[in-house]
């Protein structure tokens, strides 16, 4: 499970560089202005905030397997989860493709699975009782 968990730190770091990139890209192109209206833009603008915000963290605690790292990892899956659920729900074009947002509520509903597992509690709960940053 440890390795899982750092496995999935790495990831996050993979994302807070890419939503990076992403909205660097998105702002030369001036679309952050038209991003700005509506619900799904806020949303999104939201989830950037918050993987730009808590990301750092939770990918840095979850690597040192600790309590606090699991669940800020758990808020920004279970927000990614939502967003992209909602995003196939509600806030779909027609002739969007379907098959990459599905991708992204599976992958962001098992890793939440994952995080909320009795495994993965106790492997962050051990590092902690432990009082060693692995």
């Amino acid at each position: 499970m440890r390795i899982i968990l750092r496995i999935f730190a790495i990831v996050i770091w993979c994302e807070i560089i890419r939503t990076i990139v992403f909205i660097w890209r998105f702002s030369r192109l001036g679309g952050l202005a038209a991003l700005m209206r509506g619900i799904f833009g806020a949303t999104t603008i939201i989830g950037w905030l918050l993987i730009l915000a808590v990301g750092p963290f939770a990918a840095t605690q979850l690597w040192r397997l600790r309590e606090s790292g699991r669940k800020a990892s758990l808020l920004l899956a279970v927000y990614a989860f939502s967003y992209y659920l909602a995003g196939v729900l509600f806030f779909r074009e027609p002739g969007a493709e379907l098959s990459p947002i599905l991708v992204a509520v599976a992958g962001n509903a098992l890793f939440s699975a994952l995080l909320l597992s009795p495994p993965a509690r106790r492997a962050c709960l051990a590092s902690k009782a432990d009082g060693v940053s692995r």
